[in-house]
């Protein structure tokens, strides 16, 4: 007689907190790295001629929760997701959770120089960007060719 066991899914909380309790200091990715945190915001990070845009999906995030800075051509954005409160929680029995909170943290290393004081940041929806522009002289130019004689 075969004997099956039975099937446990994991939500993503407790993958995450498995994958940080296997990397503790963090492991290093080519554009950039997790920390050991509660929670991993998606990012996207493109480059354009004149600019770099980082796009990170915060629901339930506050702006005022959003900490951004740039240190040696180092991108950092991090934050905290807090709870859900409601009045009465004490009586509400969880069968089922996987939205995440806590705090976040995630840095890239630029491919570019860039011009620090012209970083802008745009928080709306959920969805915060940040538009990092190319110091001058790391942007592409077109140069004219002359004929000679």
């Amino acid at each position: 007689m075969t004997t099956m066991a039975k099937y446990r899914s994991l939500s993503p909380t407790q993958v995450l907190r498995a994958f940080n309790s296997a990397f503790p200091s963090g492991p290093s990715f080519p554009f950039g790295s997790f920390v050991n945190t509660d929670w991993v915001p998606p990012v996207n990070v493109a480059e354009m001629a004149d600019s770099i845009l980082v796009t990170a999906e915060l629901p339930g995030v506050s702006p005022d929760d959003v900490d951004i800075q740039v240190e040696e051509n180092v991108l950092t954005i991090s934050g905290e997701k807090h709870e859900e409160r409601v009045e009465g929680d004490e009586e509400r029995h969880i069968h089922i959770s996987e939205r995440i909170a806590g705090s976040f943290s995630r840095s890239f290393t630029l491919p570019r120089k860039v011009d620090v004081e012209g970083i802008t940041a745009e928080f709306g929806d959920g969805l915060l960007r940040v538009s990092v522009p190319k110091a001058p002289e790391t942007r592409a130019r077109r140069i004219e060719v002359k004929a000679r004689g």
